[in-house]
Parts: C-alpha cells; sequence; structure tokens
C-alpha cells in the first residue's frame, strides 16, 4: 500500500504548521485513496490508511486526542463520535449507519480545524494589489484564494470584483471597468480584464515595431530611399557599394554611395521590414479581432 501512496505528502511529519491546510489534504489523500482502488476496501482498512498518511506528528496528536477521551471514561471515541466528550473535540454527531472511516474524519475534521482570524484574512484581502509582472488573470486568482478564508458567504463574488478594480495596476482597465457600473459581474471583469491585458501588449508590440522602422528610415527616411536604389542597383545588375548613379522607379538619378558593413547590415534589414502600412485602428479590428467596445 505505500507505493500507491507515495507521492502523498504526509499531513503533518514535525511539530508546527501543516505545509498544507487539514481541509486541502483531505481532499488530495481522497483522490489518492480513490486512485488507488480505496473505494472498495474495507472500512478498516480505509480507515488505517488515512492514519497512516497523518505523519508522525499527526498520529501523535490523534493518539493523544484519544487517550484524553478514554481517560475521560470515552472508548474509542473517534468510533463513538455521538458522545457528548467527542462532540466536545470539534466532530460532529453520526447515526449508526456511519462508517468507521465517515466517523474518522469528522473527528479528524475537529482536531485539525484551521484557526482562523477573520478580520486579518479580510485585511490582507483589501491590502491586495497587483503584483508587477503578475498578469490580469494571476491577480485575479490570487484573490478568489485568498477571499476563501474570509468568509464573504453570499457576497464572495461582489468582493472579489470590488478588489480586483481596487487593485488592479493598469488604471485604464480600471476605469474601463467602472464605466459598466453596477451591472459589472466577477464574470465580466475577467473577460474585459484579459482583453485589455491582451491588446495593451498587442498595441505595445505594434508600437516597438514603429519604432524599429523610424530607426531604421534614419533622418527623413534617407535609409528607405537607400534601400530603394539598392535594390534597383540589384535589379540593374550592379552592387550595392557602386558608386555609379541608377534611376529610380520615378525617374530621378540616385546615387548609391559606398556603403560600410554596418550599413549594409540596417539596409538589408529594412528591405526585410518593409511592408504596407496599417493603422492602429485597423491592426486592433482586423488584425487581432478585439470587439469595436474594446478599442
Amino acid at each position: 500500500m505505500a507505493a500507491l501512496f507515495a507521492n502523498l505528502p504526509p499531513f503533518l511529519d514535525v511539530p508546527g504548521t501543516p505545509p498544507i491546510p487539514w481541509h486541502k489534504w483531505k481532499n488530495i489523500f481522497q483522490v489518492h485513496l480513490k486512485a488507488a482502488g480505496g473505494s472498495g476496501w474495507e472500512d478498516e482498512r480505509r480507515a488505517s490508511a488515512l492514519l497512516s498518511a497523518l505523519g508522525v506528528e499527526g498520529q501523535r496528536k490523534y493518539f493523544a486526542a484519544q487517550e484524553q477521551l478514554e481517560a475521560q471514561g470515552v472508548q474509542n471515541a473517534p468510533h463513538t463520535a455521538s458522545t457528548p466528550a467527542a462532540l466536545g473535540t470539534g466532530a460532529v454527531s453520526t447515526t449508526e449507519a456511519a462508517t468507521e472511516y465517515d466517523t474518522l474524519l469528522q473527528f479528524l475534521d475537529g482536531l485539525f480545524a484551521e484557526t482562523t482570524n477573520v478580520l486579518a484574512e479580510r485585511h490582507l484581502f483589501t491590502s491586495r494589489e497587483q503584483l508587477p509582472g503578475e498578469t490580469f488573470l494571476e491577480f485575479v486568482a490570487a484573490l478568489k484564494e485568498k477571499a476563501l478564508s474570509c468568509k464573504f458567504g453570499a457576497t464572495y463574488d461582489d468582493r472579489v470584483r470590488d478588489q480586483v478594480i481596487h487593485g488592479v495596476a493598469n488604471a485604464h482597465v480600471r476605469a474601463k471597468l467602472l464605466s459598466y457600473g453596477e451591472g459589472l459581474t466577477l464574470q465580466k471583469a475577467e473577460e474585459v480584464g484579459r482583453d485589455l491585458e491582451a491588446l495593451n501588449k498587442a498595441n505595445a508590440a505594434f508600437g516597438a515595431n514603429e519604432r524599429l522602422l523610424g530607426s531604421l528610415a534614419g533622418d527623413g527616411g534617407s535609409v528607405q530611399r537607400v534601400a530603394r536604389g539598392y535594390a534597383a542597383a540589384s535589379q540593374n545588375g550592379g552592387s550595392a557599394t557602386s558608386a555609379a548613379p541608377h534611376s529610380c522607379c520615378l525617374g530621378n538619378p540616385f546615387l548609391v554611395p559606398r556603403l560600410s558593413s554596418a550599413t549594409t547590415h540596417r539596409l538589408k534589414c529594412t528591405l526585410r521590414c518593409l511592408r504596407p502600412r496599417i493603422n492602429h485602428r485597423d491592426f486592433r479590428g482586423k488584425v487581432l479581432g478585439v470587439p469595436p467596445h474594446l478599442q
């Protein structure tokens, strides 16, 4: 059986705070148990598998709690959770139909329940802002995770949505979200923020490409004119370093100067970059497929 749970981390091996909170670790264990075929095991075997996965310190706490209940006159406390002493540990009352495994789970729920300072958790939640390098969706996911410990109840979605607006780093995204008013849902906020972030990244890439072309063009587009002359010289059988005059497509004489290797490299880059121009609106709508309401 050890091989079946080889990838399952023990709940608590050493004294201190569990590396994974109990409610999360319990779900992980149940997934491993099902994958190992534990659904068909005898009830006692499933309970033993759970105890063996608690780790050294987890087992110590379990047996210490059991001994304390036995000293109070309650025998097999985890298996008789309906007794008053067992209920005092946080266990839930069970019926006769409850299995040994289920009763043990309820006992451990009471034993390892996390103590949470809701006010402190809510303070951390409302202080959370989007971090440098953190994407919009990563920021929203972090807020959702933190909100779970804040006990917002039915207002969970609205609280997360409000904090998204408050903590998002991009002012344009915040203004767009606020423009929706009270009709803005958390799901809609995620969609709008994701699309606007993608649009901002595309605009940044577009602007970088424009600056690159501008730097290659030099003063007044002289490098592009030289590039056209370079192409004309090649078509006429000449060379880029030739000093002989050539005619461009407009019939004006064009003298190609002797070029250094660095300038020749820039000319080649310019030739590769020459392409039909497209304005920002066409780029957003036709190339990126951005909806009109986000442009």
